[in-house]
């Protein structure tokens, strides 16, 4: 696959800057935000972009309603916060990271939808950390996905093909009054289904990619920001 290089660069945005304690994938959705955190909207999801803002989470746990398959809108997704001495902690369950995303944009770009569609990886989880100080907060986060499915017969004569599925990203920032930075890596992903009846795979091999971004406040209700994204 070849190399694609994204950079979205924002010198003034004029904005009424938003915080809430609480947030739903569909709120951050129904704004036009990525649903795993935003860049000028701060909330209980900013963790999943910049583990930083995890330091300033309170011990909880949040439930997202959705489908059980990967890869559907909406997903089901959950976790929990938790704190210990000055330290966060906080592990979530059905994930999306940046491989959900490469596997979305290479089953779209090829037309591919159903069964011979390449898989996304099950059974996610992400665990975070956090600390710092009040005037300045440091995070990171490891994601973690593998599945592999066999091929079976479903009422006698509906077959299942071969599939398997994995990723493993890692996730850092910092996070302080009126500016954030953050990083992730997709070290490895990868995604395979067998189609057709010569069982030609359809396999794809993920390179380390990079999404990096944040944002500085140039005034109250104005925000500079940028974001990196190099697969």
């Amino acid at each position: 696959m070849s190399n694609r290089l994204l950079l979205s660069f924002v010198v003034l945005m004029a904005a009424t800057l938003s915080s809430s304690a609480h947030a739903t994938r569909a709120r951050l959705n129904s704004l036009g935000q990525n649903t795993n955190g935003s860049l000028y909207i701060e909330d209980q999801r900013s963790m999943f972009q910049n583990p930083a803002y995890l330091a300033s989470a309170s011990s909880s746990a949040n439930f997202e309603l959705g489908s059980a398959t990967v890869g559907a809108t909406p997903q089901a997704e959950g976790g929990v916060t938790s704190s210990r001495g000055d330290m966060k902690f906080g592990l979530q369950l059905g994930a999306a990271g940046l491989m959900q995303g490469l596997i979305t944009t290479v089953n779209t770009g090829a037309g591919i939808t159903g069964a011979g569609a390449r898989p996304f990886p099950k059974n996610t989880f992400q665990g975070l950390i956090a600390g710092g100080t009040s005037a300045q907060k440091w995070g990171g986060s490891v994601l973690y996905g593998n599945s592999e499915n066999k091929s079976e017969l479903v009422g006698g004569n509906t077959a299942y093909p071969n599939s398997k599925a994995s990723t493993l990203e890692l996730g850092g920032g910092i996070q302080q009054s009126g500016l954030m930075g953050y990083g992730k890596l997709l070290l490895m992903g990868t995604s395979e289904i067998e189609a057709g009846a010569t069982a030609n795979t359809n396999k794809l091999d993920a390179k380390p990619s990079i999404e990096a971004g944040g944002h500085y406040d140039l005034a109250a209700d104005l925000r500079g920001f940028a974001q990196l994204q190099l697969a």
